[in-house]
């Protein structure tokens, strides 16, 4: 089994994974991508938030890819992707590795009541017209999976 869910921030994707592993069996790897990137890159920092402010956005998503690369060798495994990690380049790497994805279908307004005050999550900061926009075009990236909710 080789699977990934997908959604926006605040969707509840790492809830949904840490269910799913107490449910799995045990030959079977859960990974929360971004807290893999923050145990193995950003040694030193205070959370995630904090390493994505002070790499940049786009060094965070090459972290993301190349955490990717490594994970997707292992046989059985289901991965919660972070919100933004879904474009081109990582939907052809998971589905050349025969991954089968999930959307974790969210509405706009649950996801930034959760995230709008965590300062782990650096887009708050952009505000919720913003957001809504993230929201919408991300949707399209995560619309062509199965969809699932809570």
């Amino acid at each position: 089994m080789k699977s990934f869910i997908c959604g926006f921030s605040g969707a509840g994707k790492s809830f949904l994974l840490k269910e799913r592993k107490q449910a799995g069996t045990p030959k079977t790897l859960f990974v929360d991508l971004d807290q893999y990137i923050f145990e193995n890159y950003a040694k030193g920092h205070e959370c995630l938030g904090d390493f994505i402010r002070s790499v940049g956005i786009d060094e965070f998503r090459n972290l993301e890819y190349l955490a990717l690369t490594k994970l997707v060798e292992n046989k059985s495994i289901m991965i919660a992707l972070g919100g933004g990690a879904l474009n081109e380049r990582t939907s052809k790497l998971l589905e050349s590795n025969g991954f089968e994805g999930e959307w974790l279908d969210t509405p706009f307004e649950i996801c930034f009541e959760r995230i709008q005050n965590d300062k782990n999550r650096p887009l708050a900061n952009l505000g919720k017209e913003k957001l809504s926009e993230l929201f919408e075009e991300r949707a399209k990236w995560y619309s062509v999976y199965k969809k699932i909710s809570l």
